[in-house]
């Protein structure tokens, strides 16, 4: 009927007047505004959420950093195998020059099985030449050898030992920096937790 008040939605949310009854929205706070065009999430009290984040990357970090340091220590360690054994190819490719040879100029002998497999696998060169020039590992393994010829064969594998603890001298700076990054990110999470107990007692206490 005309004049006729409407029954108002909701009563208890609406000033005491016959003005049309407005939405409600969902939260009383204010819309999340635009920017550029994309709707921008509003920033809510989420300090567990904070929290367990804040936790869950420091843990991740940790965790990283452990394993780059485990993996650095395998690498040193196999780094560390290689070198000594190849420290007992050269000691023994000085053993063949000495009994076999000794100080006559004029004999010559076969490299130790285990040394010409090792050169023959890595293509080292002896007196300039490299092992797969030979049409098989049998046809090289084969060859004889004078003193002079075999102490070239004692510094290729020098020179591949070499690498090998040059490697490890820069796994070892690297693993000092991984070690050193680790207990910065452990120490940042003993302060967080520390820091994050002192914030909840100060909020119990004022409860």
């Amino acid at each position: 009927m005309p004049g006729q008040i409407q029954t108002r939605p909701n009563p208890e949310l609406l000033l005491q007047t016959d003005a049309p009854a407005k939405e409600v929205p969902l939260t009383t706070a204010d819309p999340a505004p635009f920017a550029g065009g994309l709707l921008v999430p509003r920033n809510y009290d989420t300090k567990p959420v904070t929290d367990s984040a804040c936790f869950a990357m420091m843990f991740q970090a940790i965790e990283n950093q452990r394993l780059e340091v485990g993996s650095r220590m395998d690498e040193y360690k196999w780094n560390n195998e290689m070198a000594r054994a190849i420290e007992r190819l050269k000691n023994a490719t000085q053993i063949a020059i000495d009994k076999d040879i000794g100080s006559d100029p004029n004999k010559t002998t076969t490299l130790p099985s285990d040394v010409a497999r090792y050169m023959w696998d890595n293509n080292l060169q002896i007196d300039g030449v490299f092992p797969r020039k030979y049409a098989s590992f049998e046809e090289f393994a084969s060859q004889k050898y004078s003193a002079a010829q075999l102490r070239t064969a004692i510094g290729s594998l020098d020179i591949k030992k070499t690498e090998y603890t040059d490697m490890n001298s820069q796994y070892m700076q690297q693993t000092n920096i991984a070690l050193s990054l680790l207990q910065v990110v452990q120490q940042l999470l003993t302060s967080l937790i520390d820091m994050v107990k002192r914030i909840k007692e100060q909020i119990t206490s004022k409860v």
